[in-house]
């Protein structure tokens, strides 16, 4: 049996290291303005965007912030923007720059035959932007950010997983071979038929994002 047929498969449509919220609902093929911390100017343009195959067929497409949340599953991202909605004004969002701060570690286990997956994420983040009037480098209010860059990380990772799980039905993630090693014959995997029960699967993300209150840009 082939190794996509057991997972699922993307291809790349180019680079993808950075989002925004002009960003996060464009698929692949189509284009954004490059706004990551790597120098370029904003005239440069990049392709974004993940298509997404079961066996040999095109299911899907992941948008920006999707392919951004496969990159950190995993462990491929080198750096990208995201703004997540401001704590202090519900009408502004906060850009943060993130790299990986370890490597993600995902685990499955079975529970009544179907797949429970873990994926501890850890992360860096530098403030990019700041709304006037508001001091983000007091503890407290550094605490708030890490707050929800927490909530909003942990909320896309897991829509991306449901997404590749339900709407799907592709392990582009290979989470399948975290769980390969509870069986102890090829038979018993290939019988369990891993992609119809990856279906079935349910998540747990945990997220910590360390916020770093430096090379703030106004």
């Amino acid at each position: 049996m082939k190794h996509q047929q057991l997972y699922g498969s993307i291809t790349s449509s180019g680079n993808a290291d950075s989002t925004s919220e002009a960003d996060t609902d464009t698929i692949a093929g189509e284009t954004t303005s490059n706004s990551g911390g790597s120098g370029e100017s904003s005239s440069d343009i990049d392709v974004v965007g993940l298509a997404v195959f079961k066996g040999d067929i095109l299911v899907g497409e992941l948008t920006a912030t999707e392919t951004i949340c496969h990159l950190i599953v995993t462990n491929d991202l080198e750096e990208c923007i995201f703004s997540i909605p401001s704590p202090f004004d519900e009408d502004n969002s906060i850009d943060l720059y993130v790299t990986m701060n370890d490597k993600t570690k995902n685990n499955v286990e079975f529970v009544n035959g179907a797949p429970f997956i873990t994926s501890d994420v850890k992360l860096n983040a530098r403030i990019l932007s700041a709304g006037k009037n508001t001091n983000y480098f007091t503890d407290d209010n550094l605490k708030l950010i890490k707050s929800y860059a927490n909530s909003y990380v942990k909320n896309e990772l897991e829509k991306y997983f449901y997404k590749t799980s339900k709407d799907y039905e592709a392990d582009i993630a290979l989470m399948g071979k975290h769980a390969v090693r509870h069986f102890t014959t090829w038979d018993e995997w290939v019988n369990y038929d891993w992609l119809d029960n990856y279906t079935n699967a349910f998540f747990n993300v945990n997220v910590d994002v360390n916020i770093v209150s430096s090379y703030l840009i106004s």
